[in-house]
């Protein structure tokens, strides 16, 4: 099976064994957030929003860090951060829907599967063509979350589509 370009940002990294990529099943291979590693976070963050960088910028930095920036938020009040610090990684949540959905790893490997069935001579067309095919609920036929369009999307072998959109597809 061929590489996808971000699959390789962990064998890039600066820092070695620092990263992993997202197919790694070895849990004591990962090294999990503490609460003094979660407060670096949000004071990386603090410190980079006050240099003023670009928003796209900014946005990678949340990325990489796993948080985002929200001054308002428990993270960033004292006092909340006074109940939450006895043992703040238990209050972390794991966003699985956009890790998994938007711009995460169901997108990437069906857009691998379609690259391998394009590759085999059948076309993207005739796909996008049977997901229109299933009748929905009158309530949510228009809208976006059906999937019937993802293929419409499809680009450079990977799938752009919403978590809505996922969860209809996922059981295809």
């Amino acid at each position: 099976m061929f590489q996808h370009h971000s699959e390789g940002i962990a064998r890039r990294n600066s820092r070695q064994n620092f990263l992993l990529p997202h197919t790694e099943w070895d849990v004591s291979k990962m090294v999990f957030a503490t609460q003094a590693s979660i407060l670096e976070n949000v004071q990386e963050l603090n410190t980079t929003r006050a240099a003023h960088v670009t928003k796209a910028h900014f946005e990678k930095v949340e990325s990489a860090l796993g948080l985002v920036y929200s001054p308002h938020g428990p993270l960033w009040s004292q006092a909340f951060g006074d109940c939450l610090y006895d043992d703040l990684t238990h209050c972390i949540q794991f966003d699985w829907m956009h890790v998994y959905m938007v711009n995460g790893a169901w997108n990437t490997k069906s857009g691998y599967l379609f690259e391998l069935l394009k590759d085999a001579g059948f076309q993207i067309k005739t796909f996008s063509q049977y997901l229109k095919t299933y009748t929905w609920p009158q309530g949510i036929r228009g809208r976006a979350i059906t999937g019937q369009k993802i293929l419409e999307k499809w680009a450079d072998g990977e799938i752009n589509c919403s978590a809505s959109e996922g969860l209809s597809r996922l059981s295809i």
